[in-house]
């Protein structure tokens, strides 16, 4: 999107484009023109076409007007193409897509995952054979270096024969997927849908299982799985510290997948939430698996 309508809700960011495009297109009752306007935004997005095309800003030859058409109707283009769209086709390629290439980190919480149960050879045969895949960062680009993936796998509990979906999910980072967190979500805790994504079926179990946290001074939330600015009070070392749990009378575990802003009290978060981990394992009991207290 052009920088100008960055931060314009997409319904004007689109009669904005329409608007014109429309001073533009051939009218036998009017005579196109690209001369500055009297709405401010209009100006800017002009200007800004015109620096990225290499216009000079007195330009108003036909080419020039061929090049500011072609440029706002493909910014309008991509705008109706909406990211959720965008998303979606890239999650039917990335359903096509092995992960056997990368190497699996498990340096950080494994260990918690090890005492409810979890090993590794379920993780990496979700990740290397999913039934589904989704990346979560906005950058459409199956190539992106870091993002959030999630994958699912449909599999049978051995003691009862019973069908229940693993979620995994990663930091990718180049070709290292960062292990994060794998859940067993039953049919009894969240009811699945055939046409669901990934992230979908996240929603709905934390919405299940997770608890309410804070970020900074943000509202209360159970989750957050777009990539969100949060105001910290000073550049911070463990982003940990910036997040409040509500209740901490049962046992928690907090995932957090952030990109600081260097030099700018700015934390963004991709992915954020607090399991209630009490819960989690009665579901795990009453389902026939045998962990640790």
């Amino acid at each position: 999107m052009l920088t100008s309508l960055s931060n314009t809700k997409k319904e004007v960011a689109e009669m904005v484009l329409v608007k014109l495009t429309e001073s533009l297109l051939p009218n036998p009752f009017v005579d196109p023109t690209i001369q500055e306007t009297t709405n401010p935004l209009h100006n800017a997005v002009l200007s800004e076409i015109r620096r990225k095309s290499g216009l000079n800003k007195n330009d108003i030859s036909e080419t020039a007007k061929t090049a500011i058409l072609k440029k706002l109707s493909s910014e309008l283009s991509d705008l109706v193409l909406s990211v959720d769209k965008k998303r979606n086709a890239l999650n039917r390629i990335q359903q096509k897509r092995t992960f056997n290439q990368f190497l699996i980190s498990y340096e950080f919480e494994f260990a918690k995952f090890e005492q409810l149960g979890m090993t590794k050879l379920e993780i990496e045969d979700a990740i290397s054979n999913p039934d589904l895949s989704e990346h979560l960062n906005e950058i459409i680009n199956i190539d992106e270096d870091k993002s959030t993936m999630i994958f699912v796998k449909e599999l049978k509990n051995k003691s009862n024969d019973e069908t229940y979906t693993l979620l995994v999910h990663v930091e990718r980072n180049a070709d290292i997927l960062m292990f994060s967190a794998a859940w067993r979500i039953f049919s009894s805790d969240v009811v699945r849908n055939e046409y669901e994504t990934p992230s979908e079926l996240l929603k709905k179990f934390i919405d299940k299982k997770g608890l309410f946290f804070k970020i900074s001074k943000s509202f209360k939330k159970k989750l957050v799985i777009e990539e969100t600015p949060f105001l910290v009070a000073s550049p911070i070392v463990n982003p940990v510290l910036a997040v409040k749990i509500i209740d901490e009378s049962r046992e928690t575990y907090l995932c957090l997948a952030i990109r600081r802003v260097p030099s700018v009290n700015v934390m963004k978060v991709r992915l954020a939430y607090v399991m209630n981990i009490t819960s989690y394992k009665r579901s795990l009991r009453e389902h026939g698996f045998k962990i640790a207290d």
